[in-house]
């Protein structure tokens, strides 16, 4: 972005640019930063005094003056096999309302369906909104990141998101040639449900700059039980497909999915 001017300095300065790998526990973990760069334009600058590069790196929830906290995919795997209402219960201010079967939906602050807005990579999902036996359709798995704003912050998004907006990020799409995935299996005794989920990604020597990706997963179950009778209308079946591909050049990249 910016003036043509700046191209070449600024493409030079990122090609310079070195990192180290976020760790958790020693191990490397996908992660981004943002960077900025800011140049003096030549004609205004001394022939004695070198153009300075200042790089800048932050945390969104920390900088946002909204109240938003994310999970990242470390946190998202400590409720592994949960639900989307489930496993935002790690934020603050989010609880669950429970119906039938896994009909769960995200409560924030009081405000639930209507007054909460749920976007996946950029899209809105509204299932919640169609009655009670209606539950978020959207599976934890699929998303690399998750974040809540909460309040009045969320009315930049619409009407109704006034009570709050749940953004679901996908995983970032692999750049280096190879195969590469996730893979999760859970098993519930009660209802004897079995869950598995399954992401693969792929860049191939023939288009190193074409990424590849598909996922899916399925779960089903029987009535759930009480100690003394089998709860009617709980027997529950979900699953869910996707794919996507994305086209990377030197200026940008486009994703379908």
């Amino acid at each position: 972005e910016g003036h043509v001017v700046f191209h070449e300095s600024a493409i030079e300065a990122a090609r310079s640019l070195v990192f180290e790998p976020a760790r958790v526990r020693g191990v490397p973990q996908a992660s981004r930063v943002r960077v900025f760069l800011h140049f003096t334009p030549p004609l205004e600058a001394s022939a004695h005094e070198p153009i300075e590069v200042i790089v800048h790196g932050g945390d969104l929830d920390l900088e946002d003056t909204r109240a938003r906290t994310t999970l990242h995919e470390e946190d998202l795997e400590r409720s592994s096999g949960d639900d989307l209402a489930e496993t935002l219960t790690q934020v603050a201010g989010v609880n669950v309302a429970r119906g039938t079967g896994d009909t769960s939906k995200p409560i924030i602050r009081g405000q639930n369906e209507r007054r909460l807005l749920v976007l996946y990579d950029g899209i809105r999902h509204e299932g919640q909104k169609w009655g009670p036996d209606h539950p978020t359709e959207i599976d934890p798995f699929s998303a690399g990141s998750i974040s809540v704003i909460r309040g009045a912050a969320g009315a930049r998004y619409g009407p109704d998101a006034m009570g709050g907006v749940i953004l679901v990020e996908p995983p970032e799409m692999r750049t280096e040639e190879g195969v590469g995935g996730k893979a999760l299996t859970a098993f519930a005794s009660n209802g004897m449900r079995p869950y598995g989920a399954v992401r693969l990604d792929g860049v191939f020597a023939a288009a190193p700059k074409l990424s590849l990706r598909a996922e899916g997963n399925f779960t089903r179950g029987a009535a759930l039980r009480s100690p003394n009778y089998v709860l009617g209308n709980t027997g529950y079946m979900q699953w869910n497909a996707g794919a996507a591909v994305e086209y990377r050049w030197t200026f940008g990249h486009v994703r379908a999915s």
